[in-house]
């Protein structure tokens, strides 16, 4: 897990407190975006360039980052 805090005054965006991004390893990408949309919730998808490392980001209710990191194959 890794927490990221950010400046209120640089960030754009909602107030979200102390804790502005969450971080986890998963391990099934196409099982988590299935479950997500089979419950309505919004999501991005992402791949970080020049990897084959894959992401969820969903916000919690409170306006917090969630963040899923998929390894590739």
């Amino acid at each position: 897990i890794h927490l990221i805090g950010v400046d209120a005054a640089a960030a754009p965006g909602r107030d979200t407190g102390a804790v502005a991004h969450l971080a986890f390893t998963g391990d099934d990408y196409d099982a988590s975006c299935a479950r997500l949309r089979a419950a309505g919730i919004p999501f991005n998808e992402r791949t970080v360039p020049g990897t084959s490392l894959r992401q969820i980001f969903v916000e919690d209710p409170d306006g917090v980052l969630v963040e899923m990191n998929f390894a590739g194959d």
